[in-house]
């Protein structure tokens, strides 16, 4: 008797069926590692614009707080804006008490990206004696 099943044919079996189960194994594999690697590339853009705005607020920070130490403005309000070759920062300066002020930082980058945060600043009385 033989055998009707469409997928014995003569003597090699199941081998139709089985290189398709491969050949679809290895598309989707390949897809998949397709897929990861744009993901990866969209989290490599997004980590590299953090650590840009990162870095522009660092060098800001440490530009401000040079900026008390030679001058304490003692002035209530004010607004300060740092240029860089990544992007610009602006900050507005309130003071609380005569060394504690609050800063709201406003951080934009040539690659489109803002943030923008508040943080308390703690500024150390000038001494006089010493810049004199």
């Amino acid at each position: 008797m033989r055998s009707t099943s469409p997928f014995i044919i003569g003597d090699r079996g199941f081998v139709f069926p089985f290189v398709l189960l491969v050949s679809a194994a290895i598309f989707i594999l390949f897809f998949t590692a397709i897929q990861l690697y744009e993901t990866e590339q969209k989290m490599t853009k997004n980590l590299l614009g953090h650590l840009q705005v990162e870095t522009i607020y660092q060098m800001s920070l440490h530009e401000l707080k040079e900026e008390f130490s030679i001058k304490n403005p003692g002035v209530k309000n004010a607004k300060r804006a740092y240029h860089y070759p990544q992007g610009e920062v602006k900050i507005s300066l309130n003071e609380k008490s005569a060394t504690v002020y609050s800063a709201l930082f406003s951080i934009s980058t040539d690659n489109g990206v803002s943030y923008n945060f508040s943080q308390q600043l703690i500024v150390p009385p000038r001494d006089d004696s010493l810049h004199d």
